[in-house]
């Protein structure tokens, strides 16, 4: 398998055939040829990795962020090595090629000149997380609704806009409520008058109310003695009229007169004596005292009064809009002048603490998410992390998109606001994988990447490989191309090519 690799410098050429018959004969003024090792760069600065487990950016996080690192490592490193073999002088690659022996380049227990130095470090198995990044916006987890105290009421005064903070109990707006101070007041009149009589019912008769009584009877008593002595005068009448009558001596329109007055008396005598009996009735129940039954009445009536009072009270009082919890206004639906409906509310209240990112995910990333687990998320604006965990998972995919909506129950945290916009990681596990050092990663021109692995005779082979995620000690997790235990190269890879012999440096 071929892999591209980096140019090398005329110091890498390996040693040729000497034209002159004794090495030892060379001219002393040219220099000898510097080591190798003088050369061999240290790549730390480039390959640093943040502390951070989630990537600022979506298009540079992975591998292909990895790779773009690396590449650009390698490119200032060979600018370098370019730079120091320009500062030599012309005649001395070749001239110092000539002076080594042909064998050199067949032999391998080649002198150590013709090796390159090299650190190597061992593919180990180490904890990899999993994350799955996604960006999304801040949402309300609850809207409060601020219901209007009564309908039919105007509104004359609003005193707060959407995208307002308000605290628990601060006023919003102002109702008329003249209507309600109104029906108060005649609710409390109404109640008086029901606790004056009950009050009069549980004193019961007084004496004057007995002795009153007991003069209507004997009242009473009086007119139906006079309505009976009438009554006995006209039918004397009658009987002596009758007969007069019978003898001629009077009309029988006279005699029609003293019949009729005797009938009015027997009329006169009826209505007294009814009025007798409810004059008894009346004092006998003066006597006796009040029913249990009236008092009862007369309590639930005043119950009644009263409890009709509370709610206008109670109406009265609300008539100030008040906001019910600490949260932003995120919806008015009145203005003034508008009149209060039950089924519309005033205001709608995102509460503070209740907020939850909505994050846009793949439908092919799903059954990686569970609720529960953490999330961290980046606020696009000020660069703040704030910490989550996933609180469900929509159950309805976006046909259009192939995206399902993840919902995260965000921690309290100052300036989170709906309609933010944030980049967020999901951890989903905790495994393990095959890790090595970032600056082992080669990346190629194609976009995949190489690493030299070191063989047991000193030579390097290029493998391609796989990489995947960063982990923060500057390792790279590599999927495949490498197995557990083999050496790969680290310093020094930059200036290798495939088959090469190595000398491994301590590190």
């Amino acid at each position: 398998m071929a892999f591209d690799s980096p140019d090398r410098t005329p110091m890498d050429e390996p040693p040729t055939q000497s034209t002159h018959p004794d090495p030892v004969s060379a001219p002393e003024s040219i220099n000898p040829v510097p080591s190798i090792e003088d050369d061999v760069l240290d790549l730390d600065a480039e390959f640093e990795t943040d502390n951070a487990w989630m990537p600022t950016t979506a298009w540079l996080s992975g591998p292909r962020g990895l790779l773009l690192g690396l590449g650009l490592g390698v490119v200032v490193t060979l600018g370098a090595s370019f730079a120091l073999g320009s500062r030599k002088p012309a005649a001395q690659p070749a001239v110092a090629a000539a002076e080594q022996p042909a064998a050199t380049t067949s032999n391998p227990q080649a002198p150590s000149g013709s090796e390159q130095p090299v650190t190597i470090a061992t593919a180990e198995v180490a904890p990899v997380s999993r994350t799955i990044e996604a960006t999304g916006t801040i949402e309300a987890q609850e809207l409060v609704p601020v219901q209007p105290p009564s309908t039919g009421l105007r509104v004359v005064r609003l005193l707060t806009d959407e995208g307002q903070v308000v605290q628990r109990g601060q006023l919003l707006a102002v109702v008329d409520d003249s209507v309600l101070r109104a029906q108060l007041g005649q609710a409390q009149a109404e109640a008086m008058e029901d606790e004056a009589a009950l009050a009069e019912l549980r004193a019961g008769s007084r004496p004057e109310e007995i002795t009153q009584a007991e003069a209507v009877v004997n009242q009473a008593i009086a007119g139906v003695k006079r309505a009976k002595a009438d009554l006995a005068l006209s039918r004397v009448r009658v009987a002596r009229n009758q007969s007069l009558a019978d003898d001629g001596a009077i009309s029988r329109d006279r005699l029609e007169e003293v019949i009729t007055r005797a009938r009015s008396d027997e009329a006169a005598l009826e209505q007294a004596q009814a009025r007798l009996a409810e004059a008894q009735q009346r004092r006998n129940q003066i006597r006796a005292g009040n029913r249990r039954e009236d008092i009862a009445q007369a309590e639930a009536r005043l119950f009644q009064a009263q409890g009709k009072i509370r709610q206008l009270a109670v109406q009265l009082q609300n008539a100030r809009v008040l906001a019910p919890a600490l949260g932003v206004v995120v919806k008015r639906n009145v203005t003034v002048g508008d009149v209060t409906a039950n089924n519309q509310p005033l205001f709608q209240i995102a509460a503070v603490g209740k907020l939850e990112l909505h994050l846009k995910v793949p439908e092919t990333q799903l059954r990686g998410i569970q609720p529960g687990q953490p999330v961290q998320a980046v606020i696009d604006a000020t660069k703040r992390v704030v910490q989550g965990r996933v609180r469900e998972i929509d159950p309805v995919v976006d046909p259009q998109s192939r995206q399902a909506t993840v919902k995260v129950e965000l921690a309290s945290a100052p300036g989170l606001r709906t309609g933010m916009f944030l980049r967020a990681a999901i951890g989903v596990s905790a495994g393990r994988g095959l890790a090595i050092p970032a600056k082992a990663v080669l990346p190629q021109p194609d976009g995949t990447a190489i690493a030299y692995r070191l063989n047991p005779d000193n030579t390097v082979t290029a493998s391609r490989i796989e990489v995947g995620k960063v982990m923060a000690d500057g390792r790279v997790e590599v999927r495949s191309g490498i197995e557990p235990g083999q050496g790969v190269v680290v310093k020094g890879a930059p200036y290798l090519k495939d088959g090469d012999r190595v000398r491994v440096m301590p590190n």
